[in-house]
């Protein structure tokens, strides 16, 4: 469940830079993550909205010896909001490198 909302995305940036010949630029991996921002709002309204998370997050909270951790709950908290984009963008980014690389290596070995 939680899972699904940060590797669906990322995996879509994946294929997309794969498949494409195009070369991307800062603005495009913006735009990407974005688009991603969208698709975590709406899952996680989702997953919010689902009983079963509550649960979830409730087998996550341990209390020992004065010390007390607890799963927050709140996915669209503005702190997680601002993690999400960073970490879409970044790995969008890393990928585009990545592929920019490969794609300029076997432009030099042909």
């Amino acid at each position: 469940m939680i899972f699904g909302i940060i590797l669906i995305p990322v995996l879509l940036n994946f294929t997309l830079l794969c498949l494409s010949n195009k070369v991307y630029n800062i603005a495009s991996i913006f735009f990407m993550s974005f688009f991603n921002l969208i698709y975590y709002i709406i899952s996680a309204k989702s997953i919010q909205n689902n009983p079963k998370f509550l649960k979830l997050a409730s087998t996550y909270t341990h209390q020992s010896n004065g010390f007390y951790v607890e799963m927050n709950t709140n996915l669209l908290s503005f702190t997680q909001i601002v993690f999400i984009i960073l970490f879409y963008f970044t790995l969008t980014f890393l990928i585009m490198i990545f592929f920019k690389r490969r794609v300029n290596h076997h432009a030099k070995t042909k």
